[in-house]
C-alpha cells in the first residue's frame, strides 16, 4: 500500500525541482554583462550668491537722523533701513491742515450766508447780483479746499519718502551712510540682497548645457567646504555667450536652506559626458590579453579585439573601444573560465 502524499512532501519536491533551475538561470545570467557607454565626469565649479540684489537710494536731499541696519543685518518686518529728517515736511503738513481748518470754517459761514440771502432774494429784499456774488465766493472756497486736500496728499507722499525702505528679510551687503550725514537725491545708502534663496552661476559649453537639460530635473550640488550635498534645479539660462570662451551662463537654484545662507560658498556640479569615439565601460575581468592584444568574448563565443583606453570611474572597470561593438552588446564577464587550457 502506497503511503499518502502530504502537502509538506509536495512542497519539498517542488523546491527540490525548481531551485536548481533558478540557480542555474541566475548563474547563467551572471556570466554575461551588457556593455555601457563610457562617460567622462566633468566637474563644474561655481559659488553661491543672492537670488537678487538692489541698492537703497535717497529720493530726497535731506539729513539722515537714523540708520537701523549694519552690514550683515536683516531688514526688519517694517522694511525700514534709515530715516531722513522729516521736520520741514511735518511743518508744511501742519500748515496745510491749519489752512484747511480755516477754509472749512469760511465755507460753513458762506453756506449759512447763502441760505439767508436766498430767503431775502425770495422776498425780493436783495438783488440777484448779490446772490450770484456770494454763490461764486462759496464755489471758490470749496475749490481752494480741494486744492489744499491735494497738497496734503502730496505732503504725505513726500513725508513717506523720508523712510528708506527695502524688502523685509533681505540682508545688508554694504552700508554707505551714517546718521547725521547730509545726502542728496539719488545717493546710494546701502546695498541689500535676498539670501533666503541662493543661486549658483556656471559657465558651460553647449554640450554641457544639453547634458544638464536632458538629465534629471532634480540635480545635485556638492558643497565640499560645508560637507553637504544639496538638491538644485535649473533656474535661468542666458541667451548670450562669451565669444572668447564660447560658453554661456546658466544658474542653478538651491532647493533647501543651508546652515549659513551666504554668498561665496563653493559648489560643484558633476556631469557625466560621453567620451568621443564610442568608448565602452566593461569589467576588467572581461578583457583577455593574448599576444599583446586585448579581447572581449561575445555571448556567442566570438572574440572581438579592443583597445584599452584606461581605467573606468569605478574600481575594476576599464574603458575600451573597438570596431563592430557598441553599447548594449553582451559579453562574457570572465572569458578565461571558458578556455579549455585554463580549466585544465
Amino acid at each position: 500500500m502506497r503511503p499518502p502524499v502530504t502537502p509538506l512532501l509536495v512542497i519539498s519536491l517542488l523546491t527540490a525541482l525548481l531551485f536548481p533551475i533558478s540557480s542555474r538561470a541566475s548563474t547563467e545570467e551572471s556570466r554575461y554583462f551588457t556593455a555601457e557607454p563610457a562617460a567622462d565626469r566633468v566637474i563644474l565649479t561655481g559659488f553661491t550668491r543672492a537670488r537678487a540684489t538692489m541698492k537703497l537710494t535717497s529720493l530726497l536731499t535731506e539729513r539722515i537722523i537714523e540708520v537701523k541696519g549694519d552690514t550683515g543685518d536683516r531688514i526688519g518686518n517694517d522694511g525700514v533701513f534709515a530715516r531722513l529728517d522729516p521736520s520741514f515736511a511735518e511743518l508744511d503738513l501742519q500748515g496745510i491742515k491749519i489752512e484747511q481748518e480755516k477754509l472749512i470754517s469760511r465755507i460753513d459761514y458762506l453756506e449759512n450766508e447763502l441760505r439767508r440771502y436766498r430767503t431775502l432774494f425770495d422776498k425780493q429784499s436783495i438783488s440777484e447780483a448779490k446772490l450770484d456774488s456770494l454763490t461764486q465766493e462759496l464755489d471758490q472756497a470749496r475749490l481752494t479746499l480741494r486744492e489744499l486736500q491735494t497738497e496734503e496728499q502730496r505732503l504725505h507722499e513726500h513725508l513717506s519718502r523720508h523712510l528708506i525702505t527695502g524688502p523685509a528679510g533681505w540682508l545688508v551687503i554694504a552700508r554707505y551712510a551714517e546718521p547725521g550725514e547730509w545726502v542728496t537725491m539719488g545717493t546710494p545708502l546701502a546695498e541689500i540682497g535676498d539670501f533666503r534663496t541662493l543661486l549658483v552661476p556656471f559657465a558651460v559649453s553647449h554640450a554641457e548645457y544639453l547634458r544638464i537639460k536632458q538629465g534629471p530635473e532634480a540635480l545635485s550640488l556638492r558643497l565640499p567646504e560645508e560637507g553637504l550635498t544639496v538638491p538644485a534645479k535649473l533656474h535661468t539660462i542666458s541667451p548670450d555667450f562669451d565669444p572668447q570662451t564660447r560658453k554661456f551662463n546658466l544658474e542653478l537654484i538651491i532647493g533647501t536652506p543651508l546652515p549659513a545662507q551666504r554668498g561665496g560658498i563653493r559648489a560643484e556640479l558633476a556631469i557625466e559626458m560621453p567620451e568621443p569615439g564610442g568608448a565602452l565601460l566593461v569589467p576588467a575581468s572581461a578583457v583577455d590579453k593574448r599576444y599583446d592584444t586585448h579581447w572581449l568574448t561575445a555571448a556567442d563565443g566570438e572574440k572581438v579585439a579592443v583597445i584599452v583606453l584606461g581605467p573606468g570611474p569605478e574600481p575594476q572597470t576599464l574603458r575600451v573601444s573597438g570596431e563592430g561593438i557598441e553599447a548594449g552588446d553582451k559579453f562574457l564577464r570572465t572569458p578565461a573560465d571558458d578556455r579549455p587550457a585554463d580549466r585544465e
